[in-house]
C-alpha cells in the first residue's frame, strides 16, 4: 500500500484483456528481466465486501468494508474512505489516480463490525462516527489472484513502484451467481512519489494503452454493481441500492461524472440522510 504524506493510499487501476495480462505475467517470471525489476507471485486471495444490512450506507458514501480470512478464527478489515468527507471523491482525478484513507483491523470471523472502537483510529470518526451502529451483511464476494511487480523508474531510480497483475471473479456469498473473469493491472508508488508514479504509468501506456482501459470503480464497487445488475439484491432492498447510486453522484471526481453523465443522461436529485 502506497501513502501520501497526507497518509493516503494512491492507486491507478486499469482493466486489461486475458491475452495482455498473462503476456505481461510471462514477461516478468522471465529470470533475465533486469537488476531494478522483482516479480513475486502471490496465493489466491477471497475478499468479501459487506455494506449495511438495507440502505448501502457504505457505497452511499463512496466507502468499501473488505474482509479477508486469516485462516483462522480471525479476519482482517480493511474501511477504505474518500480523500475528505468535506471534499469528497470517488473515482480517479484527473490524472487517473484515486486518493483513499485506509483503516485496518482484526475482527473475529463471526461479526465483523463498522465500529471507532475496532479501528482504534480517530481519523475514521468523520466517516462512520454516525453509522457504527448499523448491522453489516456480506454482500459480495471476490476471489483473485495476483502477481506483484516492484521496480524503479528509469527516470527516478531512487522511487519505488509497485505493478500489480491480478485476475479474478466475483460472486454471492452463497454462489449462486458468479461473474466472467475480470483482469486487472494496478500501478502504485510504495513512497508516495506522485510524478515517478504518473511517469511510470504515462510510459506503459505508451507501450500497452490499446489493451488497457481506466476503471473508475474500486473492486467493492464493481462487485456491488455486478451483483445488482445480476439480479443478486433482493427484490424488496433494489430501491435503496438505485438510491445509494443516486446519492453517491454528489461525490464523484470529475473525470467519473462525466463517464456516468454519458451513460445516465444526466445527474439526479441527492440525499445523504442516514435512516
Amino acid at each position: 500500500m502506497s501513502k501520501t504524506s497526507e497518509g493516503l493510499e494512491i492507486e491507478n487501476k486499469f482493466l486489461t484483456d486475458q491475452s495482455t495480462l498473462e503476456e505481461l505475467i510471462n514477461f516478468y517470471s522471465s529470470p533475465d528481466i533486469g537488476l531494478f525489476v522483482q516479480m513475486v507471485e502471490r496465493d489466491e486471495r477471497v475478499n468479501t465486501y459487506c455494506d449495511t444490512k438495507k440502505k448501502f450506507h457504505l457505497y452511499q458514501r463512496g466507502m468499501e468494508f473488505r474482509t479477508r480470512d486469516k485462516g483462522t478464527e480471525k479476519t482482517k478489515t480493511d474501511l477504505k474512505t474518500p480523500r475528505d468527507l468535506n471534499k469528497p471523491e470517488i473515482g480517479p482525478n484527473d490524472d487517473g489516480l484515486m486518493y483513499r484513507g485506509e483503516f485496518s483491523a482484526v475482527q473475529t470471523n463471526l461479526n465483523p463490525k463498522l465500529s471507532l472502537a475496532c479501528f482504534n483510529d480517530s481519523s475514521a470518526a468523520p466517516f462512520i462516527a454516525d453509522i457504527q451502529d448499523k448491522t453489516l451483511k456480506e454482500w459480495v464476494k471476490g476471489s483473485f489472484k495476483r502477481w506483484k511487480v516492484t521496480f524503479a523508474p528509469a527516470a527516478n531510480l531512487d522511487s519505488t513502484i509497485e505493478m500489480a497483475l491480478e485476475r479474478g471473479k466475483f460472486f454471492s456469498p452463497g454462489g449462486t451467481y458468479e461473474s466472467e473473469e475480470f483482469f486487472f493491472i494496478e500501478f502504485e508508488s510504495k513512497d508516495g512519489n506522485v510524478p515517478a508514479l504518473l511517469q511510470a504509468i504515462e510510459k506503459f501506456k505508451e507501450i500497452r494503452g490499446s489493451a488497457l482501459t481506466l476503471s473508475t470503480r474500486t473492486k467493492g464497487e464493481m462487485g456491488l454493481e455486478w451483483l445488482a445488475q445480476a439480479g443478486g439484491i433482493p427484490v424488496d432492498l433494489v430501491n435503496n441500492f438505485r438510491a445509494a447510486q443516486d446519492t453517491r453522484a454528489k461525490y464523484y471526481t470529475k473525470l467519473r461524472k462525466d463517464e456516468d453523465r454519458a451513460k445516465n443522461g444526466g445527474q439526479m436529485q441527492l440525499n445523504l440522510t442516514v435512516t
